[in-house]
Formats: C-alpha cells, sequence, structure tokens
C-alpha cells in the first residue's frame, strides 16, 4: 500500500506540492540527524545499493575488484543496502564486506524517527567517499543519504528521470562532487555497471562475469522437478496463480515432473491458491516463503528448469547458469530483460504478442517500454509457455 502511494504522489503532477513538501521534511529531518560533530575516517568507503534482489546480483560482482582496485585497496568497505535482499546478501558476501548498513526503504521514507536513527548512524560512519551506482536514482534515498553522510568524495550517476521529477534531479545533482555519464541509451544494467565502476576506478573491467560461486549440497529429492515462481513485486508483472495452476497440472500429469513452488513469505497466498485448484497437488510442494537461503540455492540447482515472473530470481538463475523461463510483459525491455548472450544463454523469455511482432527492432521496444510496460501479462497463454518449454529443451 505504502509503495502505491508513493508511485501515485511521484507519477501525477497534482501532487508536485505534496511531494515538495515530503522531500523538504526529509531533508529537515536528515539535517537534524548530523548536528552532532564526527570525524571523517580517510580510509572508509560506503557504497549506496539500496535496490532489489535483481539489481544486487547484476552488481554483486563488481564490488570485489572495487576493493582490490588500485585506487581503493586496503580501505574500509561499508555497503548501505536494502533489508530486503539481507539473507541473500549475508549467505552470498557478508564475510567480503567491512560493515553492512541494513535500510528499510519504506520506513525510511515514511517513519520520521527511523529515518532519523538511520541517517544520523550513516553520518558518524564518517567516510571519505560515498559511491551511488544507481542510475534510476531516489532523491529521497540515495541523494540525501549521500548528502547526509557527509562524505569530502561524493561519486553518483548522472540520473535516469524514471523516479524523480526535474527539481528534484537538479538539486540532487548539487550533492555529489562527481557525477558519471554512462549512457542515455537503454542498456543492460550489468553492462551499465561495468561502465560506471571502470570510470570510478580507472581500471577496465572486462573480465567480469555473472558467476555465483557456491558449493551445492546433494540432492535429496528422489524425483524430477520443476520450480514455479509464481510472485511479483508489481501486479502487472504477475502471471495469474489460474494460469500457474494449468502449467503445474501440465508439468506433473502430462511430462510426469514434480513441481516445487518458490517466493517471498509475503507470497504465500498464490501458493495455497494453486494448491487447493492442482488437479494433481500430491506432486506440487509448497515451499513459498519455507526455505532458508542455503536450501533455496540447492533446490535451484537440482532442478530441471525454472519458470518466473519477471522478478530477481531470473536473475539468480542466470548468475547459476540454470534454464529458466521468464514470463514477462515487457518491464524495462533491454536494461533487465533480453540478457546478452555472453551473460547467459539459458534465459528464455515469453512475451505478449504485441512484443513478439516488434522483435525485428529491439530498440525499438526498448524504447517504449524502458518505464513501464502497460501489456497484459495474462494474454500469454499456457499454450505459449508450454511451446518455449519444448522447444528450448530440444535445444539444450
Amino acid at each position: 500500500m505504502l509503495k502505491k502511494a508513493i508511485r501515485l504522489i511521484k507519477d501525477h503532477s497534482i501532487f508536485a506540492p505534496v511531494l515538495f513538501m515530503v522531500d523538504v521534511l526529509l531533508l529537515s529531518v536528515d539535517l537534524l540527524a548530523t548536528i552532532r560533530p564526527r570525524k571523517r575516517n580517510p580510509n572508509k568507503i560506503g557504497i549506496i545499493k539500496l535496490d532489489k534482489l535483481g539489481d544486487y546480483i547484476l552488481i554483486r560482482n563488481f564490488f570485489d575488484h572495487i576493493r582490490e582496485s588500485k585506487k581503493y585497496k586496503g580501505h574500509h568497505f561499508t555497503l548501505i543496502a536494502n533489508i530486503e535482499i539481507k539473507n541473500f546478501a549475508e549467505y552470498l558476501d557478508g564475510g567480503k564486506w567491512d560493515n553492512i548498513i541494513w535500510v528499510d526503504i519504506y520506513k525510511y521514507s515514511s517513519n520520521l524517527f527511523y529515518r532519523f536513527k538511520m541517517s544520523g548512524k550513516i553520518y558518524r560512519e564518517g567516510f571519505q567517499t560515498i559511491i551511488a551506482p544507481t542510475y534510476a536514482r531516489v532523491f529521497v534515498l540515495e541523494d540525501l543519504i549521500t548528502l547526509v553522510s557527509g562524505a569530502k568524495n561524493r561519486i553518483g550517476q548522472t540520473a535516469h528521470s524514471i523516479n524523480m521529477k526535474r527539481l528534484e534531479r537538479y538539486i540532487g545533482d548539487h550533492f555529489y562532487t562527481s557525477l558519471v555519464s554512462v549512457s542515455n541509451e537503454v542498456i543492460f544494467e550489468f553492462e551499465r555497471n561495468r561502465l560506471f565502476f571502470e570510470n570510478v576506478i580507472g581500471e577496465g573491467l572486462s573480465a567480469v562475469n555473472l558467476q555465483i560461486n557456491y558449493q551445492p549440497k546433494e540432492n535429496i529429492v528422489s524425483a524430477e522437478y520443476v520450480v514455479l515462481m509464481p510472485g511479483a513485486a508489481d501486479s502487472h508483472r504477475q502471471w495469474s496463480s489460474e494460469n500457474f495452476t494449468r502449467l503445474a497440472d501440465h508439468l506433473t500429469i502430462e511430462k510426469g515432473l514434480a513441481v516445487i513452488l518458490c517466493g517471498a513469505p509475503s507470497e504465500r497466498a498464490i501458493g495455497e491458491d494453486i494448491m487447493k485448484h492442482a488437479s494433481n497437488p500430491d506432486k506440487v510442494k509448497n515451499e513459498i516463503g519455507s526455505l532458508k537461503m542455503s536450501v533455496l540455492f540447492d533446490t535451484f540447482h537440482h532442478s530441471q528448469f525454472i519458470v518466473s515472473n519477471e522478478t530477481g530470481a531470473v536473475h539468480l538463475c542466470a548468475a547459476m547458469d540454470k534454464s529458466v523461463f521468464c514470463i514477462s510483459n515487457g518491464n524495462h525491455f533491454g536494461k533487465y530483460t533480453e540478457y546478452p548472450l555472453n551473460l547467459s544463454k539459458k534465459v528464455h523469455y515469453i512475451y505478449p504478442n504485441e512484443i513478439d511482432a516488434l522483435m525485428f527492432d529491439k530498440r525499438q521496444i526498448a524504447q517504449m517500454f524502458d518505464y513501464r510496460s502497460n501489456l497484459d501479462i495474462n494474454s500469454i497463454t499456457i499454450g505459449k509457455v508450454q511451446k518455449e518449454i519444448s522447444t528450448a529443451s530440444k535445444r539444450h
């Protein structure tokens, strides 16, 4: 509900005065949090990455190279990150950081006491350098955290206008001592991160890949199975539970496979609905919101393939070199969808027919759906998904 309210205020000009007052209020809280004196530590660097799981997967391997670069080797690194990815980031990367500050971005944008506490904590770190690599910056998040850090060197990326108004962008730009301009074109986010960090450290990063290195345990599931990820952060990116139920029936009855449902705790109701209506429920296991991180990785690793909405799970599969079928309405085409072949050859996208008709000109599609696609994801038929899975399985 809070996320929808924030987006409503940002998207409609009628709420511009409200947005301005909110910005001024949050800025005032931040300034109050920085009243107490503190000393900068010339060895301390903060990196702000407040996006969700997919964004983190597409940037995490660059962090190792920043820490080992000639420019920053030997420095103390703090990650300032979205608390929603805490389990994932701590499982894979917890030992790599000197410190991590977890931020609930929705409380930080709406709860003044929480904001005062967190802003004061970031300010007292005494960063010498703060780096905000996000292209789609948010004024009250990346920009004001950069300001509140009090760092001497404040490095950001020239902002996309998705998440900020013109005045916010103008003011926010002045909080940085250096703004890196990567490209105004729609490019895949992993490549954008590469170009940004090459500029920041002055070294080439062409060898960096997406791979996640972990050691899977032995598969304890006796049957061959498929993972379905039926949830999504936004309703326009969520193929219906009815469609996922029909897909589960197809996989269990016609293909003889077991099905494991996975996802976030907030998506449990979707799994319960699928279990309620599945024709072969004995071969469907609902693990949505119940798997610890190590088990989730093993479940993905030993599966035949994964079917997901356009979520962070798709990027996780790409990094694990797993076959994944992404059901997408074309949202953020070119930025997060359509994986470059040098990163993964196992990510398969299934779009509405309107996008298929334009695939001869992917640049045009990227321009149309850079911000958001309003195409109906449920216009994608169960038959189309089945056909793509069958065709791709033969190729592999």
